[in-house]
């Protein structure tokens, strides 16, 4: 089973929407620090989607980017 990271940094002219898509070989808690990472570098929600593009997950961000 595939899966991505859906999330939104910001862009020269507004947010942007982009996906990550990530390897089949990580586990699910690799799976978690990477959709944590994208949330805190971002500082927007990051969302683990699945092959069929079912939201597994949504992680805040815990840190406020300015």
């Amino acid at each position: 089973m595939e899966y991505e990271i859906h999330a939104t940094r910001d862009g020269a002219y507004g947010p942007v929407d982009y996906t990550t898509p990530l390897p089949g070989e990580l586990t699910f808690a690799d799976m978690l620090a990477a959709t944590r990472a994208a949330a805190d570098t971002t500082g927007r929600p990051a969302t683990l989607v699945d092959d069929e593009g079912e939201p597994v997950l949504t992680i805040e961000s815990d840190i406020m980017v300015l």
